[in-house]
């Protein structure tokens, strides 16, 4: 319930502000009652979106027992207020300008639902993207285990990147995107493309791909790894191929790393 007040509150301040900016660029007359301001007015426009707002909220929230995308259902929510408020507050304005009203709220709130939706476009266009590990036949074996193939495709199927497991050095965070540092033809090369870290950690760690999660920006290859720096409240690990030193989380458990540096 905090949550929802707080998306409120926050929601009802963004469409206030963006309404007397859209009086003021628009420079609205008189209304029909003269003890009636554009500050008033912007006042009763709020108070009236908070309660359109928290009634459509709460109304969504009893109705959708499925999880759905919160940020696109609060956009969509934002925007019916706003139209809704419009409508009902129309007649307020001198005869001939109902539309300036009508039409700057619909400028308004079309335009955070559309940097929200765009967003949502993007993420399922990510979530979309598939990622698979596959046996390579025309690799040979190292012992009785098999050289694998991380592939990332895009919707229409075309694949976008392939490169053998023991070739790619470490995946790192990039904002909304993944660089993936590889080596091609013996040659250190990098890839960005659009697929969340947590994704390909997940389709490692079903496929038995031993990469480790060292930090919430980067996923390593042990092969790679040089030496493990630093101490506890600070560590740090060097990777062949890389130049800058990869941080390691406070979470993670080096002595992983350090075995694995015995052992090789």
């Amino acid at each position: 319930m905090d949550k929802l007040l707080s998306n409120t509150f926050l929601s009802a301040l963004l469409f206030s502000v963006y309404q007397a900016l859209a009086f003021y660029l628009l420079d609205v007359p008189a209304f029909k009652r003269e003890d009636v301001s554009v500050f008033y007015f912007v006042l009763l426009l709020t108070g009236s979106f908070i309660v359109f707002y928290l009634a459509l909220r709460i109304v969504q929230q009893f109705l959708m027992r499925k999880k759905t995308d919160i940020f696109l259902l609060v956009a969509l929510t934002y925007f019916i207020s706003a139209v809704l408020v419009a409508f009902s507050y129309r007649s307020l304005m001198q005869p001939g300008f109902e539309w300036v009203l009508i039409l700057s709220v619909l400028v308004i709130s079309i335009f955070p639902l559309a940097i929200v939706f765009w967003s949502y476009l993007l993420k399922q266009l990510e979530n979309r993207l598939s990622v698979t590990v596959l046996s390579n036949e025309s690799f040979s074996e190292i012992g009785t285990k098999r050289i694998k193939d991380i592939v990332i495709s895009n919707p229409s199927g075309k694949v976008i990147f392939q490169s053998a497991a023991n070739n790619v050095v470490a995946f790192e965070a990039n904002d909304n995107y993944v660089m993936i540092h590889f080596l091609k033809e013996n040659e250190p090369s990098k890839q960005l493309e659009r697929v969340s870290l947590k994704k390909i950690e997940s389709l490692l760690d079903k496929n038995d791909v031993h990469f480790f999660r060292v930090h919430k920006s980067f996923i390593i290859n042990p092969l790679f790894l040089i030496e493990v720096l630093g101490n506890v409240q600070s560590q740090k690990i060097r990777l062949e191929h890389l130049s800058d030193e990869v941080p390691v989380s406070r979470q993670f458990d080096v002595s992983v790393l350090e075995n694995h540096l015995k052992n090789t």
